[in-house]
């Protein structure tokens, strides 16, 4: 869309130290996070995995925009979260 290459980083969000590395070699604007996992019977499940994995991520992220004054952060949500809809569309 923008005609900007931008880089891939194919890492653990949970891992303070890869965070950090990414943060610390571009110059970030934005935060969009789509790392949490959504499944919920699985959530139901392995509650500790989806807590860990969908909390420490959102934490990570946050201090490290603390961190490098990084103040724009949109978290992807899923339909799960609200449950069935009366009608559709909505």
């Amino acid at each position: 869309i923008t005609g900007k290459k931008v880089p891939l980083y194919e890492a653990d969000v949970c891992k303070k130290d890869a965070v950090d590395k990414i943060f610390a070699e571009n110059k970030i604007d934005a935060v969009i996070h789509f790392a949490g996992l959504k499944a919920v019977g699985e959530s139901c499940e392995k509650p500790v995995m989806y807590y860990r994995n969908n909390i420490d991520s959102t934490l990570t992220l946050l201090e490290a925009m603390k961190k490098y004054g990084v103040n724009n952060f949109i978290f992807s949500s899923s339909a799960t979260v609200y449950g069935t809809p009366k009608t559709v569309p909505l």
